[in-house]
């Protein structure tokens, strides 16, 4: 079956139930099977998965669940790596929270655990590290970190990473106490548009759920209440159907993308990114270390002449854009 087959299968019902979206605060049919399509992909029960409108709404909700349950109201910091994409440092935003920036490991270019502990203050909330390209930190020496220092979360911006492993597991089962998934078309996973948190545990789940849905945590109740600070930013049943379809062949592209990072690693040498121990990525991008003398506009040029897609991801820090400039410290 192809693919324009295979996802007008998943889609074709959606349309004769005419019901396009999830109901009132709760989640439709399509949204709560692929949670549990979810749930058995990472080895998880699937109340701990919670479908969202994208990956940066799932960041979002994972953000103000950490700060909901934390009783201590004066932790407003998060530690964020400084090379990561946009959405990352524009949750913590978005949550009301304020990042603190960090530099990364320049080796595998994810947040450097050695250099947390100097950014760590007594109104740290999280330390929130990126799986960056489909590849993941030294999570474990992260958690370290966290516990030396007393940090309440250790959250997780997996936005492309689903298929990356660490030590055997899924990332986001087991690495983080929360990991935020996109569903944007770019990923190898992708459904035009969405997101799904992965969580450690079924109350920080309810959380995020309650969050993107007005902040209900009892939406059937006779009587609605908004318990938190929530929005709406439920997964649509489209949008939902469409990640169903990619979902039957995700195993499929995870493994043609680990096979074409594998050529290339054996051409590249010394210019092909490196993976920390532990860690097998799904490669979603493929970061090429380049000598500083490259010319890389030539180089792209003659790059596209061949049919092979480039860009350039992440040329400056975060602490240069003028977004970020006021959160920076010198």
């Amino acid at each position: 079956m192809n693919a324009h087959d295979r996802r007008l299968r998943y889609i074709l019902p959606v349309l004769r139930r005419n019901v396009l979206t999830s109901h009132g605060a709760m989640r439709g049919p399509e949204a709560r099977c692929l949670e549990y399509d979810l749930g058995h992909w990472f080895g998880v029960d699937a109340a701990r998965v919670v479908t969202t409108a994208s990956g940066t709404a799932s960041l979002t909700a994972v953000l103000r669940a950490a700060r909901a349950l934390t009783p201590h109201r004066g932790r407003d910091e998060v530690i964020v790596p400084v090379v990561t994409f946009t959405s990352t440092a524009l949750a913590v935003l978005h949550a009301g929270l304020r990042p603190v920036f960090v530099d990364v490991d320049a080796r595998t270019w994810c947040l450097n655990a050695d250099l947390v502990a100097r950014r760590v203050s007594d109104r740290t909330l999280a330390i929130l590290a990126t799986d960056l390209d489909g590849t993941a930190p030294d999570w474990r020496a992260l958690r370290r970190a966290q516990k030396a220092h007393g940090v309440p979360w250790l959250l997780e911006d997996a936005a492309p990473a689903i298929g990356t492993t660490y030590y055997g597991h899924p990332v986001g089962a087991r690495t983080a106490d929360a990991a935020a998934f996109s569903l944007n078309q770019t990923k190898i996973f992708g459904a035009g548009e969405g997101g799904f948190v992965v969580a450690r545990t079924r109350r920080f789940a309810d959380i995020v759920r309650a969050l993107t849905r007005y902040g209900e945590l009892d939406p059937a109740a006779l009587r609605r209440v908004s318990n938190f600070f929530g929005d709406n930013a439920k997964l649509p049943e489209l949008s939902a159907a469409v990640a169903r379809a990619e979902f039957a062949t995700l195993r499929r592209r995870v493994a043609a993308a680990k096979c074409a990072a594998a050529a290339l690693t054996a051409v590249l040498g010394p210019l092909a990114p490196i993976a920390e121990p532990g860690v097998d990525p799904c490669w979603h991008k493929y970061r090429v270390r380049l000598p500083a003398d490259t010319h890389r506009g030539r180089l792209e040029d003659a790059l596209f002449a061949r049919g092979v897609a480039v860009t350039r991801q992440e040329v400056a820090p975060l602490s240069r854009h003028p977004m970020f400039a006021p959160f920076c410290y010198p």
